[in-house]
């Protein structure tokens, strides 16, 4: 969601007003992008936002385009839960574990690389407490938010087109993140960045497991992916014909995932 076209934030009011939302969930670039004219276009962006975050929670995830400065930006214009930089956090709201972590340590090495080693520490330590059984009784669904997606449909030879995709199999081996969600039973990940709107039938170590022919998404034993990266800041046209591949993806680009959120927060 951009400052430029941002096509989707009369909607969202509506929906915001109608008491359609308990939570927003942003999983990055924003405002394309809020360093923009020294910040101008962040500071427009965020009043923009206001008609909308002033009445439900509004979570943000960084993203690819949120980097400049060292995500300078980012850290300083939003104040996220039990976090300092709002680059990783963790939050409940009805019977919903959220997580919140940067896919951006595995690309932008000039900032570190010990971020990623600390943010997998982190990971691992919030995935044990959540998945507790006195804690999963209380809040059956953890949901991952993470900007740059493991999986993907699309022709554009992102990371996700790949096989051995950055955040899902680590860096040289180490720190990759499909296992450990695996391992901890998370429920849903959410994905942004490709610019369309994806939802994968149960999958893990690319290979399918759904919980029944019948019902794919009943009692599945792996996550379900979702990418909702339909951008309105720098509008980009394709096919609105939603496809079917061989991982039961639908594809659709400038989708919407309200019905998706509303599912999985309030579940």
């Amino acid at each position: 969601m951009g400052y430029y076209n941002a096509e989707s934030l009369p909607h969202l009011k509506q929906q915001v007003d109608a008491g359609d939302f308990d939570a927003m969930l942003h999983v990055g670039d924003f405002a394309y992008d809020m360093d923009t004219d020294e910040g101008r276009i962040g500071d427009e962006f965020l009043r923009q936002m206001e008609q909308v975050a002033a009445y439900v929670p509004y979570m943000v995830t960084p993203g690819n385009h949120d980097a400049k400065y060292n995500f300078s930006h980012y850290k300083n214009r939003f104040t996220m839960p039990r976090s300092s930089d709002n680059m990783i956090y963790s939050w409940n709201i009805g019977r919903a574990h959220i997580i919140s972590f940067s896919t951006e340590f595995y690309y932008f090495l000039q900032y570190g690389f010990t971020q990623i080693r600390s943010q997998y520490e982190w990971l691992e330590r919030d995935l044990q407490e959540a998945s507790k059984q006195e804690n999963r009784e209380q809040r059956p669904w953890i949901i991952s938010l993470g900007h740059r997606p493991m999986y993907c449909s699309n022709t554009d030879q992102d990371d996700c087109t790949y096989v051995r995709d950055r955040v899902r199999k680590g860096l040289l081996g180490f720190y990759g993140l499909e296992e450990l969600f695996h391992k901890y039973g998370v429920d849903l990940e959410l994905w942004a960045h490709e610019h369309s709107y994806e939802r994968l039938w149960p999958i893990y170590d690319r290979t399918v497991y759904n919980g029944s022919e019948e019902e794919p998404y009943v009692n599945p034993k792996v996550p379900v992916h979702v990418v909702t990266g339909a951008s309105m800041g720098h509008q980009f046209f394709c096919s609105r014909v939603v496809q079917r591949n061989m991982m039961g993806l639908d594809r659709l680009c400038h989708g919407q995932l309200s019905d998706v959120l509303i599912t999985a927060t309030v579940g």
